[in-house]
This record gives C-alpha cells, sequence and structure tokens, in this order.
C-alpha cells in the first residue's frame, strides 16, 4: 500500500514530463493541426456535431466535449490538456496495474505504455480521440470486476468515440469473462453482461444517430486494402505489429524505424515484455488481458493476408460499422498495455 500510495504521484508527474518531452513545440501558443486532429478557435454545436448531418457519426461525441470544455477554457488550451492528459493517465494507469512493492518497475511499465511506437503513430496521425481511450485502457483493467468502476473508466473512450470504445469494449470483456480463480459460469457471464451493459450504453450519443440515419452507415470494401497493417521496419507487417507498430501511413512512422539498430530494439523490448507477462504469476487480470491481447493482435493481423482481407471487406459491405476494422492496427493496444505490465 505505502509503494501505490508513492507511485500513484510520481507516476502522474512521469506523464506529464514524458508528455512535455514528445509533444514539445506543440505545447506552445496557437494550435496543433495534424492530419486527423482539427482544433479551431471558438468551437460551435452544430447537428454535424451531433451526427445528425454529413457522413457517419465518426466526430460523436468527441467534437462536442472539445466545443463544451472550449467554453470554459481557451480551444488551445484544451487541445494541449488533452494530449498531455493522455500521457498522464495512461503512465499513471499502467504503473498501479503493477504488482510491485518497488517503484521503479512500476515507472519502467509507465514509460513503457506511453512512450512506444503505437503512441508515436497515432499522435502523428492525430487520433488523439483514439488515444484517450488507449490511455484509460490500464484503469479499464482494474475497474471490469465491477460495472460501477467500469463507468468511470471508460469515460475517456466515450469521449474518444466508436473506435477508442470499441478496443476499450474488447479488453473490458475479456477481462471480465476470464478472470483468475474458478468463478462460476454463470456468475462469470453476469459479469460479463453487467460490464457490456456499460459500453453499449455510451455508445448512445453515436448509436442514436445512426439509427435516425440508416443510410449514412454504409460501407465498402475499398479501403480494406488502404488501411491494412503495413512493415514500418525489416521484419514484415507482422513483426512490425508485435512491435506496436505497423500503421497503414507511412507518412506517420517516426524517422528510424526501418533501420536495423531501432526495428531491434522495438521488437526485443516488445517480446522481453510479453515473455516477462507470460511468466507473471498471481495478476489477478492475467488470463484477461492476455485474452484481449491475443484477439487484438489476430484482428489487427486480419489485413495481413489477402483471406484475412477478403473476409473483412466482405463484413464491411454487409454492416458499414465493421469499417473500424480497417485500420486494425489500432487494436494492438491491449498487447502494449500487456507488454508494459510484464
Amino acid at each position: 500500500m505505502p509503494c501505490t500510495l508513492r507511485a500513484g504521484p510520481v507516476a502522474v508527474l512521469l506523464g506529464l514530463a514524458l508528455g512535455c518531452l514528445a509533444l514539445g513545440p506543440a505545447l506552445g501558443p496557437g494550435f496543433v493541426l495534424v492530419q486527423d486532429m482539427v482544433f479551431v478557435p471558438d468551437p460551435v454545436f452544430t447537428r454535424f456535431t451531433f451526427g445528425l448531418a454529413g457522413s457517419a457519426p465518426r466526430v460523436v461525441p468527441s467534437d462536442a466535449v472539445v466545443t463544451a470544455l472550449s467554453w470554459v477554457l481557451p480551444a488551445d488550451v484544451v487541445q494541449k490538456a488533452i494530449l498531455l492528459g493522455v500521457f498522464v493517465l495512461g503512465c499513471s494507469g499502467a504503473a498501479l496495474l503493477v504488482p510491485s512493492e518497488r517503484l521503479v518497475p512500476r515507472l519502467v511499465a509507465g514509460t513503457f505504455y506511453v512512450w512506444n511506437p503505437y503512441v508515436a503513430e497515432r499522435l502523428l496521425m492525430g487520433q488523439w480521440a483514439l488515444l484517450l481511450g488507449y490511455a484509460a485502457l490500464p484503469w479499464v483493467v482494474r475497474a471490469a470486476g465491477s460495472a460501477r468502476r467500469s463507468a468511470v473508466a471508460m469515460a475517456p473512450a466515450a469521449a474518444g468515440g466508436f473506435a477508442a470504445m470499441t478496443i476499450t469494449a474488447l479488453t473490458a470483456l475479456a477481462t471480465a469473462a476470464f478472470p483468475e480463480g474458478r468463478a462460476p459460469w454463470r456468475a462469470r457471464m453476469a459479469q460479463v453482461v453487467r460490464v457490456a451493459a456499460v459500453p453499449a450504453g455510451f455508445s448512445l450519443p453515436w448509436l442514436v444517430p445512426t439509427l435516425l440515419r440508416p443510410g449514412v452507415l454504409t460501407g465498402d470494401a475499398i479501403g480494406v486494402e488502404a488501411f491494412a497493417a503495413r512493415a514500418d521496419g525489416p521484419f514484415g507487417a507482422v513483426g512490425s505489429l508485435l512491435s506496436l507498430g505497423g500503421i497503414w501511413n507511412a507518412q506517420a512512422v517516426p524517422v528510424g524505424y526501418d533501420t536495423v539498430v531501432g526495428a531491434v530494439g522495438r521488437l526485443v523490448l516488445c517480446l522481453a515484455g510479453i515473455a516477462g507477462f507470460a511468466v507473471a504469476r498471481g495478476l489477478p487480470y492475467r488470463r484477461g488481458l492476455a485474452v484481449a491481447a491475443a484477439a487484438g493482435f489476430g484482428i489487427a493481423c486480419l489485413g495481413v493476408t489477402a483471406a484475412g482481407r477478403a473476409a473483412l471487406g466482405g463484413l464491411v459491405e454487409a454492416w458499414g460499422g465493421f469499417a473500424v476494422f480497417r485500420d486494425a492496427q489500432q487494436f494492438v493496444a491491449p498487447l502494449a498495455l500487456l507488454a508494459a505490465v510484464g
């Protein structure tokens, strides 16, 4: 307990320091505009904000959250607070998830979780809303035994929107369904139902507009090839995914990832984390997080093979909501948490 009390504040400060180092000039005056991240001065609520106009409600409810916060603080300050919050929330959550009496292993886990290829590539894509859900994953795992605590832990993912909540739901349901110990089957299923109600409720802001406009959520298989995981180093697409990279956009790959030294370093660190987790004992969430990581990695590998792309294309054409699986690399998020803890 003393270590936990000390680890929390220290991990918060560490996350803040790592965020400042990663963001650098982005914390200066003004707005940062990069790919999907577009914050504007004095945003206003419109029908598009709530998914009642335009295309599919992909910005629901994240745009509404930013607009509401911008009534209280300047919009550029809101942007910087959200970006720093990703590092603080993720680092402190991963640190507290490690059951160690020592402070250093907790801080190592927190650092690994927010300072890796997944976070770097998604930042360069400007996908702050997805990273909100990513940052909250450790808290979701800690809260998986309680629907009430799960609601609080999933709030950042709820603000992030559909993709963030999909990854969060995968992790939460796996952790609830596969607890450590010999829980009765009915008790486990009852817990899964209680936990599943939380992301279902949080999904209503985008689900209701979708149901009100049934023709807006359509999909085709064209984007499956474009958004499939790509090799960002010499070890191929699967090796890149195991290194927590593999994003489809070459412009979002940091410099040096394709060098042998950089690629080997990333892969060795991730495999060491996975091996450490595999031999760990006494983690109350061990089985559930392992299932979530394996499922997420499997989804991430869907686009690597022609058969996987064909199957995913069929799903997307059957229902446009399956398009969330096209950018499948984002589903290695549970694997990143597993490696950080390991």
